[in-house]
């Protein structure tokens, strides 16, 4: 249940906007690598916590062991 509330939240977060050349910008989810549990106990029903960007998802999956 988590990991489908999870990713149906993320499909709703696509942000589309023009840059300063007007060409457009797309901003989407494009795979969740790892979901780790929060810190905090309260943190409501979904809460963005940390996000981060791979150039190179291969030599990461390679290097750290994912759960």
């Amino acid at each position: 249940m988590r990991d489908k509330k999870i990713h149906a939240f993320a499909k709703t977060r696509v942000a589309r906007f023009k840059n300063e050349q007007g060409q457009q910008i797309t901003w989407a989810l494009h795979q969740i690598i790892d979901i780790c549990p929060a810190l905090e106990d309260d943190i409501g029903d979904i809460a963005e916590i940390y996000s981060r960007h791979f150039n190179n998802i291969d030599a990461y999956k390679a290097f750290e062991v994912l759960s």
